[in-house]
């Protein structure tokens, strides 16, 4: 009865493996962060608008990053053949949020992928999207303070 339990879950694993979305890996490399003891560097990944950037509790993943230097990294298993954005936030206060004033700048650190930037307004998924087309990909942010 043992041998053929663990025939049966074998054969469970390797099928549902087989029905799987193929997973790759995407990389941000954050640099220009301010080394601030106390804080954190909140990444997240998004795979569509609704929330991008500024809401990472819309994110499909939220890593916390550490700084070595003035460069971090996040690596996140997706699925591939898919568009992503990646959104990056300094908490220097760690209440987990993206702090702005009242004209809506940002108060804390911040990047997103491709590194799009605007006067008055955050950039959106369309400008920051990146494809995971191949097992890895390597996106490199820049911090704006």
């Amino acid at each position: 009865m043992n041998k053929y339990c663990l025939s049966l879950l074998f054969n469970l694993f390797v099928y549902s493996n087989a029905f799987a979305e193929n997973i790759g890996v995407i990389t941000a490399e954050i640099k220009g962060v301010k080394e601030i003891p106390k804080t954190t560097l909140i990444c997240g990944i998004f795979d569509s608008q609704d929330g991008f950037p500024k809401e990472s509790s819309k994110a499909i993943q939220i890593k916390d990053a550490s700084v070595d230097k003035d460069i971090a990294l996040c690596s996140f298993e997706v699925p591939t053949d898919k568009l992503y954005a990646i959104s990056v936030v300094h908490d220097i206060n760690n209440n987990r949020q993206l702090d702005t004033n009242a004209l809506g700048i940002p108060k804390e650190g911040w990047a997103s992928s491709k590194n799009i930037t605007h006067t008055f307004r955050p950039p959106t998924f369309e400008e920051s999207k990146v494809l995971l087309n191949e097992k890895t990909l390597k996106v490199t942010l820049q911090m704006h303070y």
